[in-house]
């Protein structure tokens, strides 16, 4: 399995690039942290990925992930589905 990390890898384009060369090789795909990003790009692979979810950032949105029979769910909003909550982030704002 392949761990691909959407932060180190340089974002949405570069994850696609190396989920294909993985599927290429019939490797399976893993996000690494902030699965709730990646999350959407699993409909997009052709097969499923195995992830791992930790609420560590749930206070930061204004609907954190829903995890349902051990699948988070995949939001139907545009993008990557995620909105922010604007009162945590002035609260947890450095600097």
């Amino acid at each position: 399995m392949l761990i691909v990390d959407l932060q180190r890898v340089g974002g949405v384009t570069e994850w696609m690039r190396v989920a294909a060369m993985a599927q290429a090789w019939h490797v399976p795909v893993a996000s690494h942290l902030f699965d709730e990003f990646s999350l959407p790009f699993d409909r997009c692979c052709g097969e499923r990925f195995h992830g791992r979810y930790m609420p560590w950032w749930d206070i930061i949105y204004q609907e954190p992930p829903r995890v349902k029979n051990g699948h988070i769910e995949i939001m139907e909003k545009p993008g990557l589905g995620w909105e922010l909550d604007a009162g945590a982030l002035k609260r947890f704002k450095m600097g």
